[in-house]
């Protein structure tokens, strides 16, 4: 008798030919012979070849079949509840088939009961149709599920990733953060492989700053990283707190950003409001915001090599501010019909030169600031929440989407007018003034104006310089 262990079950050593497996019927003495390995469990412990199971599979297979065999469509799995169904032979009892449990391939298990044969149609209707037991069984409820469910493969619903986008509420992200109107979140199923890498090099930044608030660092390096968004952390190191400092020693807390992609700045980078160094060279910055000017801190700002037409002209009163590289950038240059200004030398370093004729948006400029421009400040103003903006683009007409962006947008950057305190979303007027400012020549500020009354102001305040007069309530 072969004892070798791995005898396959169809295998006999009695078949006669060259075909190892023989499919006719063979005799109980054939069938115990090669039932004596260790994949059987009828054989006794005592007379198994090779190493013993501690287990009773519980899946057990037919001859021929394979484990593997239709695994992606319902099976049967047969399960016996004590060894005293198998008859006096050892042998399976054929009713076996009676009591089957069903498993599909989500592992969803439902216990059912076969009837040894096909059952009447009333008794079909009376005892397994439990539709028409109403008083016993309740209705189920009906689940109609929304388009993002996939049932496809008529298992449970499986639940699909949605690409939530922050451009369909206003540049708000579902965790409630400002992401700028064009904003768009991508599956990342679909992203490509420089993608991925720009996807990767963001959540090292992310690191790296966490680290350094770990570690009490007050300088953080994120130089040439392809970075195109700075990392929203940078505002927690506001909070930073370093124990045992000597309270003689300056710390200096500086941030370089220089080589990347950006093209805009986030809000959050301007509460960082203990930052002194802030370098933004080499990127594709086409606008600072006038939030810049609530970093009262700053003594260094690089501003090299941008897109840059203009700066917000809070950076003027930046108090502490000692170094400014703003070249080379695309400055706007003075145009022809400038105004001259020859005495408005406030400092050495800080010297006004030109201004343009005011700009006026509007078509109709009025001297108080009108009721949209109030309604659209109140919005800027609103801190608004994920689900609200869900709520704003269902109930409002689609024609004040954008404009309501734009709102929100404005108020996360507090764009506001340059003589009062109206976060501006549609200014009324708008105008440059071109200084000699920390060793740079002609550099083009911006200024904008919510209404009629706010533009006089400076026309007063222009004229005034321009004139050598130095008592504005003389001019008024």
């Amino acid at each position: 008798m072969d004892r070798n262990p791995l005898l396959p079950f169809a295998y006999t050593t009695s078949a006669s030919g060259d075909i190892p497996l023989n499919t006719t019927p063979r005799d109980r003495e054939t069938r115990d012979k090669n039932a004596s390995s260790m994949y059987h469990t009828r054989t006794p412990e005592s007379k198994r070849v090779g190493p013993v199971l501690n287990f009773v599979p519980s899946l057990k297979r037919k001859m021929g079949a394979s484990f593997n065999e239709k695994d992606n469509i319902k099976r049967r799995e047969y399960t016996h509840s004590s060894a005293d169904e198998e008859d006096e032979d050892g042998e399976e009892d054929e009713d076996d088939e009676a009591n089957a449990t069903i498993v599909d391939h989500d592992d969803i298990v439902r216990s059912v009961t076969a009837p040894p044969s096909s059952p009447p149609a009333a008794v079909l209707a009376s005892e397994f149709d439990i539709s028409t037991q109403a008083s016993n069984v309740p209705d189920s409820p009906t689940h109609n599920f929304p388009s993002e469910w996939s049932n496809a493969d008529d298992s449970l619903p499986k639940r699909v990733n949605r690409n939530l986008s922050s451009d369909a509420d206003f540049g708000i992200d579902r965790f409630n953060r400002f992401k700028g109107p064009n904003y768009l979140s991508t599956d990342d199923d679909k992203w490509d492989s420089a993608q991925q890498f720009e996807r990767s090099m963001q959540l090292r930044a992310r690191d790296i700053v966490i680290q350094a608030f770990e570690d009490m660092q007050t300088t953080i390096n994120l130089e040439g990283m392809q970075l195109k968004e700075v990392p929203d952390e940078v505002k927690d190191m506001d909070n930073l707190v370093i124990f045992n400092l000597d309270p003689k020693a300056h710390t200096s807390y500086q941030l370089y950003l220089t080589n990347n992609k950006l093209r805009v700045l986030p809000p959050s980078l301007f509460k960082y409001r203990k930052l002194n160094v802030l370098g933004l060279r080499r990127n594709k910055l086409e606008k600072i915001p006038s939030q810049i000017g609530k970093l009262s801190n700053l003594t260094d700002l690089y501003l090299g090599t941008n897109r840059l037409e203009y700066l917000p002209h809070t950076i003027l009163d930046l108090p502490h501010l000692g170094i400014l590289s703003a070249g080379p950038n695309p400055f706007l240059e003075v145009p022809d019909n400038a105004i001259p200004i020859t005495t408005a030398t406030i400092t050495p370093t800080k010297n006004k030169r030109y201004a343009s004729e005011p700009h006026i948006l509007q078509d109709d400029l009025k001297p108080i600031p009108s009721l949209r421009s109030l309604c659209l400040n109140a919005i800027a103003k609103y801190d608004v929440s994920y689900q609200e903006t869900k709520n704003w683009k269902r109930h409002t007409p689609i024609l004040y989407h954008k404009l309501i962006a734009k709102a929100i947008q404005h108020g996360q950057y507090e764009t506001r007018c340059c003589e009062c305190d109206l976060i501006v979303v549609e200014p009324a007027a708008e105008a440059f003034e071109w200084w000699d400012f920390l060793g740079n020549k002609l550099i083009p500020f911006k200024r904008e104006f919510c209404s009629g009354r706010c533009l006089q102001l400076w026309k007063v305040t222009l004229h005034a310089d321009s004139q050598g007069i130095e008592d504005l309530d003389v001019m008024k």
